[in-house]
């Protein structure tokens, strides 16, 4: 374990881990919810830049399937309507 130190003060970090101190410190849900966030970052990004749609970039990215896309993703609860009015 080597110690690494930054503003709150020294923290162990495992041999082997690419994380700062500062990672050390949150809860493991929180690192994960993160994770979702860049991931969906990147898809989105990937979407805009080979021009196509947002489902299309995630289902190709194999993170998710059609139906955990569909699930998910909710466009009409995004915009604010209700079924029927799109």
């Amino acid at each position: 374990m080597k110690v690494e130190t930054d503003s709150l003060g020294a923290s162990g970090i495992e041999n082997g881990r690419h994380s700062g101190p500062q990672t050390g410190r949150f809860p493991p849900g929180l690192i994960c919810a993160v994770g979702r966030q860049k991931w969906a970052a990147a898809a989105a990004n990937a979407a805009l830049a080979e021009g196509v749609t947002l489902r299309k970039a995630a289902i190709a990215s194999g993170f998710v399937t059609a139906a955990e896309f569909g699930r998910w993703m909710r466009p009409e609860e995004r915009l604010g309507l209700r079924a029927g009015e799109a």
